[in-house]
């Protein structure tokens, strides 16, 4: 099980990154609406509020509505901040306007890593469904031995009341102790 911790805990430090630059892309998009004009801060002002919901959605951990909201959270500012590249561009302002298409573009990408198979199973399940997507095969679920508390990858169609335990040597049904006896 050491392996899973350490995936576990690579994967909380990445949902912390996620996190943070979640709130910093939609600052910055936010920013760059609102220094456009005065007659754009009631847009800043609500692209502001979107980022914060998805933010606070996207952090507490353990739903699906929470990951589609830190990917709408990245899409938003994502796409803002590419527009303002491209105008920024157009006008001459490179050195701006390459900093916020490069932020623009790594808001993207953190969509597509919040779709990773064991990214989603440890948001939505935590270390227990990333065991079961890691250590079980179809068909199988884990289960801990009676005797020795082993973790074990149980085919429940295939248990019979004889199968022992590969570590300790034991029925793994605990009926089979009271036949034994």
């Amino acid at each position: 099980m050491d392996g899973l911790s350490k995936v576990e805990e690579n994967l909380k430090q990445a949902h912390r990154h996620q996190s943070i630059f979640l709130i910093l892309n939609g600052l910055t998009a936010v920013w760059i609406v609102g220094s456009l004009g005065d007659f754009l801060i009631g847009p800043a002002f609500a692209i502001a509020g979107i980022q914060g919901i998805c933010a606070f959605r996207f952090t507490r951990r353990g739903n699906t509505i929470g990951i589609r909201a830190g990917q709408i959270g990245y899409l938003v500012s994502s796409v803002i901040l590419g527009l303002m590249g491209f105008v920024w561009i157009m006008n001459g302002i490179m050195l701006d306007a390459i900093l916020v298409l490069i932020l623009a573009g790594l808001g993207i990408i953190r969509i597509q890593r919040m779709e990773h198979p064991e990214y989603r199973e440890w948001y939505s399940g935590g270390t227990t469904a990333l065991a079961h997507l890691r250590y079980t095969n179809e068909n199988e679920v884990l289960a801990s031995c009676p005797s020795c508390g082993s973790l074990l990858g149980i085919v429940l169609d295939k248990l019979q009341h004889t199968d022992l335990c590969p570590h300790c040597r034991n029925p793994l049904v605990p009926s089979a102790y009271s036949e034994s006896e």
